[in-house]
């Protein structure tokens, strides 16, 4: 425990080497955006097909099939969750569905695939990238209802994002594993040089979007600590209990608790912008969930060593 406790903190200390670099007028908005766009395009989809390229076998695929079909199942959890915290909670009209996106969707890209990288190593990732093909399905569908709903619009939903590079290679990479395609060494290894960079990448860029959140705000308000308490102690609990009904192996509880653990999504402001959400309580969910899940997270791998 006391390694992967260190292992979160390193991740921490890079965030802090981006907050810190932005500060500091070395990464600027623009530099940031284009950071984040090299992440998601190019670094994170080379390192999800890279762990991808596995020895194929047919106990490994009945449980990369599993997880997908797993994923679906805690999505769909989440959305009867959030409808129901939409119902209870009295979050203002206008924020109710940024509230609601907070909940079901986590920073799987950004903090997930890293943690899980570095704490679990290459075969938790090969399962991430499975358990996440439905995210951006999702974040499409369900989480754009949830947005426009939530503030009182009328649903309008954008089909194509859904095929984002990530999905897209974690596709590829399944067929290559599956029909137990091998790429040439000096393509496989150029390919892992530059998903390799993606942890780092990731945590300074993270650290680097947290810059832009007003800081007279960002501490204000007693219903982003709700939120963030829900999505990073009480999901990842109740993630535990569904999950352990179907899992057919350790890695199977490990990465769907891992990520329901996460912060608040790092593209829940970018979605609120975009559908004419309240942007900035997103920026302050993504802020405040993202600090405290340095506290929460260790507590979560410590559950799990507990308990499995």
């Amino acid at each position: 425990m006391i390694a992967i406790f260190l292992s979160v903190v390193k991740l921490f200390l890079i965030i802090f080497v981006g907050f810190a670099s932005a500060r500091l007028g070395v990464l600027d908005r623009h530099t940031t955006k284009g950071l984040s766009s090299l992440l998601v395009k190019v670094t994170l989809p080379a390192m999800i097909f890279t762990s991808m390229q596995r020895e194929f076998s047919n106990d490994l695929l009945q449980q990369a099939i599993s997880i997908t079909a797993l994923s679906f199942g805690v999505y769909g959890l989440y959305f009867l969750i959030a409808l129901f915290l939409g119902r209870i909670i009295k979050w203002d009209i206008k924020d109710r569905g940024v509230h609601q996106f907070a909940i079901l969707f986590s920073n799987v890209g950004f903090m997930g695939f890293p943690v899980l990288a570095s704490v679990f190593g290459d075969e938790a990732v090969f399962f991430a990238a499975m358990y996440n093909i439905p995210f951006h399905f999702f974040v499409f569908t369900l989480g754009v209802y949830l947005m426009l709903s939530g503030s009182g619009q009328s649903p309008r939903l954008n089909y194509k994002l859904m095929l984002s590079p990530g999905i897209i290679m974690t596709i590829a990479g399944f067929i290559f594993f599956a029909l137990n395609i091998k790429l040439p060494s000096i393509i496989f290894d150029s390919m892992k040089f530059v998903g390799d960079i993606t942890i780092p990448l990731s945590m300074i860029t993270v650290g680097s979007m947290l810059t832009e959140v007003d800081r007279r705000d960002i501490f204000s308000g007693r219903d982003v600590y709700l939120t963030s308490f829900l999505r990073l102690i009480i999901l990842p609990v109740i993630v535990y209990f569904f999950v352990k009904i179907f899992a057919s192996s350790s890695m199977m509880i490990y990465v769907p608790v891992v990520i329901a653990a996460m912060p608040v999504a790092v593209n829940a402001p970018l979605i609120a912008a975009e559908y004419k959400g309240n942007a900035l309580l997103a920026s302050r969910l993504l802020f405040i969930s993202t600090a405290l899940s340095l506290l929460t997270l260790p507590l979560v791998l410590f559950f799990l060593r507990l308990v499995m």
